[in-house]
């Protein structure tokens, strides 16, 4: 009791909704606040990295931990370990998340969860979706030109031949990748299977002639 009245109880919530680290950084502080100092005996939150689309123990450590506020205090920080990879991955998110341990202290509703974005720090020259280092040491499967969006030229990135974007893992170094004389992204315009020799749906296409009577 202060003055009469009742000291509120503290409200823990995160400095702010959102954070940016570079992939190359190794560790991103993470700040949290109380509206009031935390009392005798201090407060201990839980904190958990999850959700998000960074894929945990790949892009970062996963493992949470505890923040300690001493008595006085009213913010704290604690670590997320980022993890270096060579893939072009940037804007990958991670969730972060706060929970009460112990202490005279409540959670907030203003910003609950946190929102860390890592910047990618991997080059991808020709901007293919696939970083130069996957591409030189063919880690999907085959070694392209990374200065090169199409290293076959057949109107599909190597990003979406190796990915199978248009449903079809095709050879991004092969414009024809089953051999039959029709380039792939030729077969999926016709609806066709480029990784599978076939003519059905091919000798449909007919070129149209003309026959005159002679006027």
């Amino acid at each position: 009791i202060a003055g009469g009245y009742l000291d509120p109880t503290p409200v823990a919530n995160f400095a702010q909704a959102a954070w940016v680290a570079a992939e190359d950084a190794g560790t991103a502080m993470i700040a949290v606040t109380l509206s009031a100092p935390a009392e005798p005996g201090g407060v201990t939150l839980s904190y958990a990295f999850s959700g998000g689309t960074a894929t945990a123990d790949v892009d970062y450590d996963a493992t949470g931990g505890v923040l300690n506020i001493p008595a006085g205090q009213n913010s704290g920080t604690f670590p997320l370990t980022l993890l270096q990879d060579n893939t072009a991955d940037d804007g990958e998110t991670i969730v972060i998340s706060l929970g009460v341990q112990s202490g005279c202290v409540k959670l907030g509703t203003a910003q609950p969860t946190a929102t860390l974005t890592i910047s990618d720090d991997d080059a991808d020259t020709d901007g293919d979706g696939i970083s130069d280092f996957d591409e030189i040491n063919g880690t999907y499967g085959h070694i392209t030109d990374p200065n090169k969006a199409d290293s076959d030229g057949d109107g599909l990135t190597d990003h979406d031949e190796v990915f199978a974007v248009y449903g079809y893992p095709t050879n991004p170094n092969a414009a024809d990748s089953d051999g039959d004389g029709y380039e792939d992204y030729s077969e999926i315009l016709l609806g066709t299977d480029p990784t599978v020799m076939t003519t059905t749906g091919l000798s449909t296409l007919v070129i149209p002639t003309f026959q005159t009577d002679g006027r």
